[in-house]
């Protein structure tokens, strides 16, 4: 699969379809016949593959907005603060990123989730959800980069408007189904079995293509932002090892492909991810950069993580209080700090 330029410069020149569309497709949505798209195909950005899609940004955009409000009202409670640690870790790998994905005229929101679950998600219009709880599986900036990329990846290709597109076109074949029922033709099972078909020979498939799609461009998104792309294979066998004593599903059965799947997969993409990171000119970035945090961090300040963090929170507090008051602003160590020049 050959890399490719990421561009959105075609993207929302389609007719909108489903109910967020227009009034007349609102109508018809609750009809018994489905509002009839308009063919529609596209390439997906990097990967080239073509795709039916009928739906355009601003309706996808709109769903995004019902989800953003439902899971904010169902999760507000357990949001970290934004100076929390983890979730300035989130925003830092998110910054670097974003330049790579092609989307960055987006407005990103980023949210940690207090939550042992070890899951991630970008929804339609920018905003992130991490759960805290893939963080100690992540472990270190390559590999949160990993799982970001992977979610990211997913708007890049417009993944949601895909799956939209697909439940249009097969709405009718359910509904005839259900009229088979109503007339004795297929004996009650029509419903039933139509559901069986569009689940495992089409929606569950065309879920892991897409899961595939995002781990290749999450790929070479992290790659070009000068992240270390083999920390996804070793991210994917740490989850691996996580989920050892949980029950395995079988990929079939899966909306996801499996993890040893998933790990032989970006194995044979990891000499293309390499190219694509030295082509950025990341080698010689990256060397100023760790010759810059040395010089700053470990021989002049001898700062650890902690103290920055207690500067950070004391300055978000400062934005919430008048300007005429003065704070002090301390260089708070803990307990066990011990300078890199001790």
């Amino acid at each position: 699969m050959a890399s490719k330029q990421i561009s959105t410069a075609s993207m929302g020149q389609y007719r909108p379809c489903g109910r967020t569309a227009t009034s007349e497709a609102f109508v018809h949505e609750r009809s018994i016949i489905p509002y009839p798209p308009k063919p529609n195909t596209e390439a997906v950005p990097v990967s080239g593959r073509r795709r039916f899609n009928c739906f355009n940004d601003e309706s996808v955009e709109e769903e995004g907005k019902m989800m953003y409000d439902m899971i904010m009202r169902e999760q507000g409670g357990r949001l970290l603060p934004q100076w929390d640690r983890r979730t300035r870790q989130v925003k830092r790998v998110m910054e670097r990123l974003i330049p790579a994905s092609g989307v960055s005229n987006v407005e990103w929101e980023v949210h940690v989730i207090d939550s042992p679950e070890r899951n991630a998600f970008v929804i339609p219009g920018g905003k992130v959800f991490v759960y805290s709880g893939i963080l100690p599986i992540t472990k270190n900036d390559d590999g949160l980069a990993a799982v970001l990329g992977h979610e990211i990846a997913h708007n890049v290709a417009r993944h949601q408007a895909e799956t939209l597109s697909s439940m249009v076109w097969l709405a009718p074949l359910r509904w005839l189904l259900i009229v088979g029922d109503s007339t004795g033709y297929t004996m009650g099972l029509g419903r039933f079995l139509g559901d069986l078909a569009m689940q495992f020979g089409i929606m569950l498939p065309a879920s892991r293509k897409q899961e595939n799609e995002a781990d290749y461009i999450g790929l070479m998104m992290m790659a070009k932002s000068c992240y270390d792309p083999s920390e996804a294979v070793r991210l994917w066998q740490r989850m691996e090892v996580a989920n050892k004593e949980e029950s395995d599903i079988p990929q079939w059965l899966s909306t996801h492909p499996s993890n040893a799947n998933r790990i032989t997969q970006m194995q044979q993409w990891l000499a293309e991810a390499e190219n694509a990171r030295q082509e950025s000119g990341c080698a010689v970035s990256l060397a100023q950069s760790s010759a810059f945090q040395d010089a700053v961090l470990g021989v002049f300040f001898g700062v650890t993580e902690d103290c920055i963090i207690a500067l950070e929170f004391w300055t978000h507090l400062n934005d919430y209080r008048d300007h005429s008051v003065n704070f002090h602003y301390d260089l708070t160590f803990s307990p066990n700090y011990k300078s890199r020049n001790d």
